[in-house]
């Protein structure tokens, strides 16, 4: 006997031994009324397993865990290859179905047996409508306007040509497929078809968009606002074959159709403008919604689903209608469907696909013919979509390879399409058969969308995101205006971000004289590892000179929201106002207004995957031609054990103990990391230990004072190297801010300046990893830096010294006791010659992996002072 054989006989035998124990127990249960049967546990006899129409929560708790412990195991193949969730439940319900574990003997029998089935109908349908309500939701009517006849046009033909096609499909299924006693007539049958292959999922494929990262695209603005019309004039469409199948006759038919659009028009004209000055009078615009609010839009759904279902078209037209009238100003509807969406999606909506896939009997097709016109329906369904929505696109003077895009995008089917299969087969139009046949044809077109997409478009004929309509920034030009690249997404990151903002309009609006460039020469070495070319000494720089500027800074701030599994991270890309009034933007523009600053906010934002984070603010900078990307470090940075101790740490003795650090999550340890390894230009990164807006060089010039009792120290421990050097020129930038005074510490390595190896080399920081040869050159490069800009002292706030030690990186540290929280210490990243020479006991391997040996050695002090790390904008250099 085979192992499979094996599996099957003990799984049978389970089952079969709970069913016997259950008939067993039935007597009993009928001679005591179903009264003991309710209350009853099993040690009173009771079978759990079995169903019992009087208490039916045990059964459908356990369908529930069948059903969504499948689904999500099956998610887990499919999730690496970009598949959306409706192709694994729709599966999982095929898995646990007749094609499969339904051979199992007394399986369906058991854990779906035909009695339990209408509540389990009942609760599927029942989310189902909620489900409904949130595709509504998505629906922007705003989209509609954009580009709104090359829409029409895409969508009208996409429809036209498929439904048409699958009118005439329809007669060979018709003919060959349906039993006898499902041939009740051809004129539903026809229209139900063609609705079912004309239809769009646009759920589905506004999700598919968003993970290619389409959606902002030319190609996905006009894809997605064509799907919007399609899915919209499908529910129309549909709405209307099923008042013809429910009516007994064309006249009641047409009845119910015009009062289900009276119905529509009410909800449009009357119900919406009430439902808006409502929401506006309590606030609901200005913030979440309240219980108040969410009560009243519950009800809306499922009086709108009565209504409907009275009406005699569907409960979930009403579900869906109440969805489009929500307002989306203020992101209300992002809000309501961030409250929703969990439970629907986990709960509901898998209960449903499953009993598509329930019904799905593969084993019903079990003739040649029938596989055959599965392949005819599968050809017909994705030509009639990809020609008809190709050609159209392609009127729209779009070019051949965005124009098939757009076809093969349009032909995704998905969830709506299994929505549409099981209107049919409820209302016996179409037979199991039919059923299985168009099942499958539905998966196939959604699961080839993603493959197709990345093959005929893939990322390197993507045009460039749209701009948005507000946007101040000059388009990346490079004779443009100077920009920084700012990416905060927590609202407690701004204040020091501000700070550090600040320092950097007084570098970037800062314009070195031409007459003091003249007369500039080369470095010694053009190996790599030489000096930026950007900052290669020139004679004669006087740093107290007054010096040219700019005409101002861009700041582009950019939010960087995840890509999860909720519909609501693809609202945020499609929302026009959930981001509108972003509190990190207002803060910049706030900050620049109170300063009388010349520069511009811009707003962007980016919803992408996790591992995608790094990437997308590389792109983003090379876009906006960012001179600096500046970013905070969300890990460890912070001084823990002076965090405040709340009320029940105290209670229980916390307050006596030092915490400990939090250790950099690996997440966001690798997203600085590839951005870091892919920037073309300086990366910032701050470690925040106190630094915020009231410095005194931002108070200094809030206040209008030019003198000021009191410095904000920057301390820059100069080592040498492209970064150090690149500091040190951020540094230089620094000395016109009022109310700061600079310390650079040239710190030189005894060792290091010896050519022949000396076995007296001390103790702490030894071996260097550079060579000896290169090493001097190194050092040539770096005393023509510190000679350009100090000549060997400093100059009015700057303050320029040079020590020797044996141990330099220590010695560096000893400085940190002078500097307070308001304070910055300066670091260049990538110090290669003290790497490998410092001991690290209690540090966090993953932010010294990030930042650099010598950023965590100044981390792990005892010092308030923040820190900056920089990287040099270099991609070939070495050191």
């Amino acid at each position: 006997m085979s192992n499979h054989s094996v599996v099957q006989h003990l799984a049978a035998t389970l089952i079969h031994n709970m069913t016997n124990a259950s008939h067993e127990g039935m007597p009993d249960a009928h001679a005591h009324g179903n009264h003991t049967i309710t209350e009853g546990g099993f040690l009173s006899g009771r079978n759990p397993f079995v169903f019992v129409a009087s208490a039916p929560l045990p059964t459908f708790i356990v369908q529930l865990v069948v059903i969504v412990s499948m689904s999500r195991f099956v998610k887990l193949f499919l999730s690496p290859i970009k598949q959306p969730a409706v192709i694994a439940e729709t599966i999982s319900g095929i898995i646990l179905g007749p094609t499969c574990m339904g051979h199992i003997p007394y399986f369906s029998e058991t854990i779906f047996s035909k009695p339990s089935l209408p509540f389990l109908n009942l609760m599927s349908n029942f989310g189902l409508v909620l489900f409904l309500f949130l595709v509504g939701l998505e629906l922007d009517p705003r989209m509609l306007k954009k580009s709104i006849r090359n829409s029409l046009a895409i969508s009208l033909t996409g429809m036209a040509l498929p439904f048409a096609l699958g009118a005439g499909v329809s007669y060979i299924l018709y003919t060959y497929i349906e039993p006898p006693s499902h041939q009740n007539g051809f004129t539903k049958y026809f229209l139900f078809l063609g609705v079912a292959m004309a239809i769009t999922a646009f759920p589905v494929l506004a999700r598919i968009l968003t993970e290619l990262g389409l959606l902002k695209t030319k190609v996905g603005g006009i894809t997605i606002s064509a799907a919007a019309v399609d899915d919209a004039t499908s529910w129309c469409l549909l709405a209307l074959v099923i008042s013809l199948i429910n009516a007994g006759s064309g006249l009641i038919a047409l009845y119910v159709f015009l009062m289900g659009l009276g119905y529509s028009l009410f909800l449009i004209f009357v119900v919406r403008p009430l439902f808006v000055r409502l929401l506006r009078r309590s606030g609901a615009f200005d913030s979440t919604p309240s219980q108040v609010m969410m009560f009243l839009t519950l009800m809306i759904v499922f009086v709108s689903a009565f209504i409907t279902d009275a009406i005699g078209i569907h409960a979930i037209f009403g579900g869906f209608l109440a969805g489009i009238i929500m307002p989306h100003e203020g992101g209300f509807a992002y809000h309501i469907t961030e409250k929703l969406e969990d439970i629907v999606a986990i709960l509901f909506l898998p209960l449903y696909f499953a009993l598509s896939g329930l019904r799905t009997s593969i084993g019903s097709l079990d003739d040649p013919i029938s596989w055959a016109i599965v392949l005819l329906v599968i050809c017909v369904a994705c030509f009639g979509k990809i020609f008809g929505c190709t050609l159209a696109a392609k009127v729209t003077k779009m070019n051949w390879r965005e124009s098939i895009t757009v076809g093969c995008l349009m032909n995704c089917k998905g969830l709506v399409e299994l929505i549409v299969l099981n209107l049919g087969y409820d209302a016996q139009v179409i037979s199991q058969r039919t059923f299985a046949i168009m099942v499958i044809m539905a998966l196939v077109t959604t699961f080839i969308t993603v493959p197709l997409v990345s093959f005929i478009y893939p990322p390197l004929y993507h045009d460039k995101p749209e701009e948005p309509a507000n946007s101040t920034h000059h388009k990346g030009k490079k004779n443009g205006p100077p920009s920084v690249l700012v990416c905060v997404n927590k609202i407690e990151q701004v204040p020091p971000i501000l700070s550090v903002i600040h320092l950097l309009q007084s570098k970037l609006n800062t314009v070195v004289p031409k007459d003091s460039r003249k007369g500039s020469h080369q470095s010694q070495s053009s190996t790599s590892g030489g000096i930026n070319p950007c900052l290669r000494p020139q004679k004669d720089v006087d740093i107290t000179k007054p010096a040219k500027t700019t005409t101002g800074v861009v700041i582009n701030s950019l939010r960087l929201i995840e890509l999860t599994e909720r519909d609501s991270s693809v609202m945020l890309q499609t929302s026009q106002d959930a981001l509108k009034d972003d509190p990190v933007t207002k803060m910049l523009r706030t900050f620049c207004e109170m300063n009388k600053s010349k520069s511009h906010v811009r707003s962007l934002s980016k919803v992408v995957t996790m591992n995608s984070f790094g990437d997308t603010l590389v792109k983003t900078s090379e876009q906006v031609n960012a001179k600096y990307i500046l970013i905070p470090w969300s890990g460890s940075g912070s001084m823990i054990e002076d965090m405040p101790i709340g009320p029940i740490q105290q209670a229980f003795g916390e307050h006596r103990q030092r915490r400990q650090s939090i250790h950099t999550p690996v997440q966001h340890a690798n997203f600085i990391q590839d951005l870091l390894a892919g920037s073309t230009c300086t990366v910032l990164i701050l470690v925040d230990r106190g630094l915020d807006v009231t410095s005194p060089s931002i108070l200094s010039i809030s206040n209008g004072q030019t003198q000021v009792q009191t410095y904000q120290q920057i301390y820059l421990p100069y080592f040498g190297g492209p970064d150090d050097r690149e500091a040190l020129e951020i540094v230089i930038g620094l000395s016109a801010v009022p109310g700061v005074k600079i310390n650079v510490i040239r710190y030189k390595n005894i060792i290091s300046r010896r050519y022949s190896g000396n076995s007296d080399m001390g103790s702490g920081e030894s071996n260097d990893t550079i060579e000896q040869p290169e090493m001097l050159v190194l050092d040539a490069q770096d005393d023509d830096l510190i000679r350009l800009y100090f000549g060997g002292q400093g100059k009015n706030n700057m303050l320029y010294s040079e020590v020797e030690s044996y141990t330099p990186v220590t010695t560096a540290l000893q400085f940190l006791g002078q500097l307070s929280s308001s304070d910055l210490v300066i670091i260049g990243r990538g110090n290669t010659r003290m790497q490998n020479s410092l001991q690290f006991k209690n540090g966090d391997n993953e932010r010294r992996k990030v930042l650099g040996d010598v950023a965590e050695s100044f981390l792990l002090c005892p010092c308030n002072a923040s820190v900056l790390v920089v990287q040099s904008n270099r991609l070939t250099t070495k050191l």
